[in-house]
């Protein structure tokens, strides 16, 4: 009962988008799509158009959770000012990468296989927000050092102590991923 309850609410509420892939027209699909939809009664349906800045975080705030494992996880969040227009989004994109997107950047070249603090440790954007995450996988004596070495790396990446040829090196991971966008029928 609570399932089909559920799933009434995700029909009558949920933001719903359609994609069709292929060289025919979805005229047919959307006129099903619509028929089944009026159907239900449809309300509440979430906006998802709509742009909601992230407030600047007051302070930082910390949530720790154990389990009994060997292996924890760090997941650290970042509220910017870059947000918006394609080429501020842009720009934080490359930012993120040269901080933690590739085997060149500055959390895997220094955290991870300099100080050898994790398993991994990367970021990344999500640009219409401004926001940047870090996650990283470590061994829990290793926890409260990666957290520092990572502060210190965006220290750095704020003082702009990163040389161009990493620069460089990002902008050609960054190209190529967006080549695979039509590889993939989501994207």
């Amino acid at each position: 009962q609570q399932l089909f309850a559920a799933w009434q609410n995700l029909l009558s509420c949920a933001f719903v988008r359609i994609n069709v892939i292929g060289e025919e027209e979805p005229t047919e699909v959307f006129s099903s799509a619509k028929k089944y939809f009026s159907l239900i009664n449809r309300e509440n349906i979430a906006d998802l158009s709509a742009r909601r800045d992230l407030p600047e975080a007051e302070e930082v705030k910390d949530i720790t959770e154990r389990f009994n494992v060997t292996q924890g996880k760090i997941a650290m969040g970042f509220t910017s000012k870059i947000r918006g227009s394609l080429k501020t989004a842009s720009a934080l994109s490359l930012f993120a990468d040269v901080f933690g997107g590739g085997p060149y950047s500055k959390l895997f070249s220094n955290v991870r296989e300099k100080e050898s603090l994790c398993y991994y440790c990367s970021a990344s954007a999500r640009r219409a927000k401004g926001f940047l995450t870090v996650e990283s996988g470590v061994e829990e004596v290793n926890a409260q050092k990666t957290v520092d070495a990572v502060l210190r790396e965006l220290e750095d990446m704020k003082n702009g102590n990163f040389d161009d040829s990493v620069i460089e090196a990002s902008k050609k991971a960054i190209v190529d991923s967006l080549y695979g966008y039509s590889d993939n029928a989501a994207a």
